[in-house]
């Protein structure tokens, strides 16, 4: 005979899961795109395990767009200016411009360029030092469970890292140095096409994890 408790959790925890699939149909990630087909159940898992999302890529090796694929999430309530003194030099840039939100700014090298020269030397606001440090805790978590994740699925190839470039965490995966930043042509493009569909797989493989987390805690 089951128990009704255990019969009842898992109940709720299906419940959740199918609402999750269905509510993110709607949702688009950080930069206001739809959510990658390939990442919708990784980051329902991750969510779902209580860890954030933010942004992600499914990964492509197809055509002219060859990138591997990521996951990345934040702490909540991030500032909306980083610096202090970064408002008016937003308000200043899109009035240059003639643009209507912050976003535009990133998306003209001229005024991406004033940007950052204009905020190189501001010293960050006390709101958004407290909140980086709230990701602390966060980057610590993901970082444990991609080591048990890894150590289980060790005949991986390839392996899940954290990058050290951003706030909170983002996930990769190690596909070395030598094709970081690179435009690939020949042999070398279609390595790096067959890399990144493996790479698609160890993704897959985080989120059977994942959600195998979820279901049996």
């Amino acid at each position: 005979m089951k128990d009704p408790v255990f019969d009842n959790r898992s109940h709720k925890k299906e419940e959740a899961w199918k609402e999750a699939v269905f509510s993110l149909y709607d949702e688009v990630n950080g930069s206001g795109l739809e959510i990658d087909q390939g990442v919708r159940e990784l980051v329902i898992a991750l969510n779902l395990n209580g860890i954030p999302t933010s942004s992600s890529c499914e990964g492509h090796a197809e055509g002219n767009n060859i990138r591997p694929p990521y996951i990345q999430g934040k702490a909540e309530g991030m500032p909306e200016f980083r610096y202090r003194g970064e408002k008016e030099v937003v308000e200043r840039i899109i009035s240059k411009y003639g643009f209507t939100e912050k976003t535009e700014i990133y998306g003209n090298d001229e005024s991406k360029q004033e940007y950052y020269e204009s905020t190189d030397n501001l010293e960050e606001s006390d709101d958004y030092k407290e909140w980086y440090q709230k990701n602390e805790p966060l980057e610590k978590e993901v970082s444990l469970l991609l080591e048990e994740f890894n150590n289980e699925y060790k005949d991986n190839k390839l392996k899940l890292h954290l990058s050290p470039s951003y706030p909170g965490y983002r996930v990769e995966v190690n596909l070395g140095i030598e094709y970081k930043n690179k435009v690939f042509t020949g042999e070398d493009r279609e390595k790096f096409k067959s890399l990144i569909i493996e790479a698609q797989g160890v993704f897959s493989d985080f989120k059977d994890f994942l959600k195998a987390r979820y279901f049996n805690k």
